[in-house]
């Protein structure tokens, strides 16, 4: 088993050479696993140089996406590449910052028309966390369907053995 302790000429040696060292060359200077390594690095906020990445995109044949690439996520959010440093951002928090500034904390977006992909200023509603609790909380429907979703509700517990 490697000794996975680091000694006061070890740590100086990896802020050295970390940035721009290969997994083996780390695994070799210092006789531990690249996974031990790294998470140290990682601790202590070392990160791998501009050039070493450019390095390992080129050998892995990868292109980055250009500035102003769109592309929709999982959830259905559409997000575009602004910037080399600061990556994709959400469409809509644009559109918005754009128009009003920044979106205030403990704020999100409603869509109104349900449709994530219209980003159209007429279609968001910024609200606060509280109003949107507020908004979809089952005491604001009818008193049958509150029935009917607490039935499910006792139904669905049964069936999983709860």
């Amino acid at each position: 088993m490697k000794n996975n302790r680091w000694k006061p000429e070890e740590k100086e040696l990896l802020r050295k050479i970390y940035p721009d060292a290969t997994p083996a060359e780390l695994e070799s200077n210092f006789d531990k696993s690249y996974s031990t390594v790294r998470a140290y690095a990682v601790r202590i906020g070392l990160k791998k140089s501009d050039e070493y990445m450019r390095r390992l995109i080129a050998r892995r044949g990868y292109e980055p996406r250009p500035v102003g690439y769109e592309r929709i996520c999982k959830n259905g959010f559409l997000w575009r590449k602004v910037s080399i440093e600061r990556g994709f951002v959400l469409v809509h928090q644009l559109v918005w910052e754009e128009a009003h500034g920044a979106i205030p904390p403990n704020h999100h977006f409603n869509f109104l028309d349900g449709n994530r992909l219209n980003v159209d200023l007429a279609n968001l509603q910024l609200e606060s966390n509280v109003d949107k609790v507020l908004r979809i909380s089952v005491h604001n429907l009818p008193e049958e369907l509150r029935d009917v979703i607490r039935l499910k509700s006792l139904i669905t517990k049964k069936i999983n053995g709860k």
